[in-house]
């Protein structure tokens, strides 16, 4: 039985392939899944194979895995807290918001840390980081960003003088 009749038969959906899909996979199951469990299941085996699959209600496209960052039914998330990011293969692009460090600094500096299979850009304006991967991978990246952007802004303080005597101009022109 192929898979995809398999995997219709086992979680109700209906799928469109936008690619052809060849391979062949060895899945062994002891247990009932529930509908989740098979479409996180067929994900990551879409995802071993050079492939992703948007899933809305009961349709499920399968598109290759490169393909995703062009596609309009990737998902689009934006958020920086690592534990609102669950651990799936499912391909998002996410943006993620940076607060204390320089996204283009950050994103060289991390350059060796993020998967090769990820597209990735800095966007200068809104001072944050695109990235299209797995969420699984994203997950991961957004872990150490929030650790090392909060570690900057943890070190650094910033204290409000009033001042009752003094111009703020020429003040700030002493100071520095």
């Amino acid at each position: 039985m192929p898979f995809f009749n398999f995997f219709c038969d086992l979680a109700g959906s209906i799928i469109v392939t936008e690619a052809e899909t060849r391979g062949s996979v060895a899945v062994w199951l002891n247990t009932p899944v529930t509908k989740k469990e098979a479409e996180d299941l067929l994900q990551t085996l879409l995802t071993q194979h050079g492939y992703t699959a948007h899933i809305e209600g009961r349709k499920m496209k399968i598109i290759l895995k490169e393909n995703a960052r062009y596609n309009p039914d990737t998902k689009v998330i934006i958020a920086n807290d690592p534990t609102k990011i669950p651990r799936n293969d499912e391909i998002v692009t996410q943006i993620i918001p940076v607060r204390n460090i320089n996204a283009t600094v950050l994103l060289r500096d991390l350059g060796t840390l993020i998967p090769s299979t990820a597209v990735v850009s800095p966007q200068d304006g809104g001072n944050s980081i695109l990235m299209t991967d797995t969420q699984m991978n994203i997950r991961r990246v957004v872990e150490i960003i929030s650790k090392l952007d909060g570690q900057v802004s943890s070190a650094s303080s910033l204290r409000v003088f009033p001042l009752k005597f003094a111009d703020a101009k020429a003040l700030a022109v002493t100071v520095q």
